[in-house]
């Protein structure tokens, strides 16, 4: 069995590991994947961590320099190397300015057409659906304009799966933690409702998504 390699981008982040460790092969059975764990720095120890996993291969690449990017696909053999991408970008803080992120996510997006990739997976933010999103701001309106150009993308030929994971269970950990509990507390009437996830889930669901890909594509995932 040849391995289809996928390219995860946020690897060494909660989303990235989880969907690693879920494409993790079954006792001694051959691995389907091989990972290519995209980094900025292959020596943090974060991404050392991820040497782990026996089907992880560490590439460095920084989204704010394309050409650096451009270069792991190269690398790895040009069009149709790499089949299938896993997009996970950092948040870039509250009430923060998140033009950034939108040039990291459609470019990613740009990127897999560009290469031939089968099928790629962009990990977006649950919104409640659409009816609101011309009112979105900073992240969140960001994540609908990748959102929007990854389906134009599709009209071309991208094969595409959105995942759209609430509030991470994991953003109450730690101090920080204590943090956004506390935010969370005060900023919202008793009555309010918040969806949460666990990371580790988003990553089953993502490999679900890799391991089962005709059947996800160009819909969205709650």
């Amino acid at each position: 069995m040849t391995e289809r390699k996928i390219l995860v981008t946020g690897a060494t982040g909660k989303q990235g590991r989880a969907l690693i460790a879920s494409l993790q092969p079954v006792s001694d059975s051959p691995s389907e994947f091989q990972i290519l764990a995209l980094t900025r720095n292959v020596t943090s120890p974060a991404a050392i961590a991820l040497k782990a996993f026996p089907n992880v291969r560490l590439v460095q690449g920084d989204l704010d320099k394309p050409e650096s990017v451009k270069k792991v696909f190269d690398d790895e053999g040009g069009k149709g190397s790499i089949w299938g991408m896993f997009v996970i970008l950092a948040f870039p803080g509250l009430g923060a300015d998140a033009s950034g992120e939108e040039k990291q996510g459609k470019l990613c997006a740009d990127l897999a057409l560009e290469y031939e990739v089968s099928h790629y997976v962009f990990s977006s933010v649950e919104r409640g659906g659409e009816g609101d999103d011309k009112n979105a701001i900073l992240d969140r309106k960001v994540k609908i304009s990748i959102e929007n150009h990854v389906k134009s993308l599709g009209e071309k030929g991208l094969k595409w799966t959105i995942l759209r994971p609430g509030f991470f269970m994991e953003n109450l950990e730690g101090f920080i933690g204590s943090i956004a509990f506390t935010v969370l507390q005060c900023g919202l009437k008793p009555d309010v409702k918040i969806e949460m996830v666990a990371a580790n889930d988003i990553g089953r669901l993502g490999a679900a998504v890799l391991k089962n890909p005709e059947r996800c594509t160009a819909r969205y995932t709650p």
